[in-house]
């Protein structure tokens, strides 16, 4: 575990336009690689070329490392396409015949200055199932739902953002946030479809919105691995802890 804090100074968050469809694509290869590379034509005009950072879907790859799951560009592979913050150098997998993804445009986020946010992540609870002979019997139940999200800012009408998240609740369309981490630590990438907000207008002070939304991706924490390299002491004494070389 890590010995101190990051700090949280730099952290930037952003939110997809509502109906800003993203490219389709399919890929033409996908590495057993870490970092996995994606071989792939560029997006079809008016869709923009790939840049570092823009938000990419996989589905139906047979990577497990990568379907159903968000991640962002990590660099650019000239002339075939891109690289993704995925281990797949352990995958056997072929590219599936119907394998694609979406990119989604970098201008089509909106950078929000949120206050506050919050994920509540939904856990599995437990089913009935006892017996005379054992009544205390459960099951697990299967989560009907991902969670919930909390996004909370100040009231601003000619604010971008604020705008987004009025329309994201009359819509209700699923919309992206991403937020990027300072000091390199990668993003977290989930996606959510708005569902209220509320405003809280004191006496004296700031006026305030809260928007809630469901979650329907789950959150992931997405971002280049580093290779930590160990070596190994001169002697073993006991309760010696390896150092990073």
């Amino acid at each position: 575990m890590a010995d101190s804090a990051k700090s949280s100074k730099g952290v930037a968050m952003y939110l997809s336009k509502g109906g800003a469809a993203p490219a389709t694509v399919k890929p033409t290869a996908i590495s057993a690689a870490d970092p996995a590379e994606i071989t792939a034509p560029a997006p079809t005009a008016p869709a923009q070329p790939y840049a570092i950072g823009q938000v990419v879907y996989f589905r139906d790859t047979s990577f497990t490392e990568l379907d159903e799951k968000y991640f962002t560009i990590a660099t650019l592979v000239a002339g075939t396409g891109f690289t993704v913050a995925a281990d797949t150098s352990e995958s056997t997998a072929t590219l599936g015949v119907n394998a694609e993804f979406d990119v989604l445009a970098n201008d089509v986020l909106i950078k929000m200055c949120l206050n506050n946010f919050a994920f509540n992540l939904e856990t599995p609870g437990t089913l009935p199932a006892g017996t005379y002979c054992n009544p205390s019997a459960t099951l697990p139940a299967t989560a009907t739902a991902v969670g919930t999200a909390t996004l909370g800012g100040w009231i601003d009408k000619d604010d971008p953002a604020y705008r987004e998240l009025l329309l994201a609740e009359e819509d209700g369309l699923e919309r992206v946030f991403v937020i990027v981490l300072p000091q390199q630590q990668g993003e977290i990438i989930a996606s959510l479809i708005i569902t209220g907000i509320t405003w809280d207008i004191p006496l004296e002070g700031g006026m305030a919105f809260t928007a809630t939304g469901n979650l329907q991706k789950k959150p992931r924490h997405v971002f280049t691995p580093t290779t930590v390299t160990v070596a190994a002491p001169a002697a073993a004494p006991e309760a010696t802890e390896l150092e990073p070389a």
